[in-house]
């Protein structure tokens, strides 16, 4: 039996002691087939207050795992679980 993956995806965030929200989040639920053989994506970062500009780093942090899981290749596994 075949099921698909169904996810739905939220977010909420509000800005710390600084005030710029230093927090970044990103998803991504691919169609079709894709979707089945690869899954879906999520990537959630927490700006660290104490340091300068750290809102960069979350945002960069988020964009590159969203990349990663983007470029990643699809594979294709057996009923036993196995890579081919």
């Amino acid at each position: 039996m075949s099921t698909r993956l169904e996810v739905r995806f939220g977010g909420h965030s509000i800005e710390g002691i600084k005030p710029v929200n230093q927090d970044a989040f990103a998803a991504h639920l691919p169609d079709g087939s894709e979707r089945d053989l690869k899954g879906a994506a999520a990537v959630m970062c927490d700006g660290v207050s104490s340091a300068a500009d750290s809102e960069i780093a979350s945002q960069y942090t988020v964009s590159s795992g969203m990349a990663m899981f983007s470029m990643s290749p699809i594979m294709i596994c057996s009923a036993r679980g196995s890579a081919g």
